[in-house]
């Protein structure tokens, strides 16, 4: 995947436009380390989460508030990935 995160103009990034265009919903991570015996997937949902809003946080001195949307069907959705 990229490496950077290239601006697409306004608050969400290039990457975030086209996962949500093209419902690229499932961010699958597999971790392997055959020494330990680890043989891990994380799965992370692309399109809901903190990606929803995008930056519509508030901002307090000292503190920061952010919002993070979770849907029934996002979450079941992944969980079938």
């Amino acid at each position: 995947g990229p490496t950077t995160t290239p601006m697409g103009g306004g608050l969400e990034s290039a990457n975030v436009k086209l996962r949500r265009a093209l419902d690229l919903y499932a961010n699958v991570r597999p971790v392997t380390i055959p020494d330990e015996g680890i043989d891990w997937t994380f799965f992370r949902e692309n399109t809901e989460g903190e990606y929803a809003l995008g930056s519509r946080g508030v901002e307090l001195p000292g503190m920061a508030v952010d919002f993070k949307v979770t849907t029934d069907a996002g979450t079941r959705r992944i969980a079938r990935a």
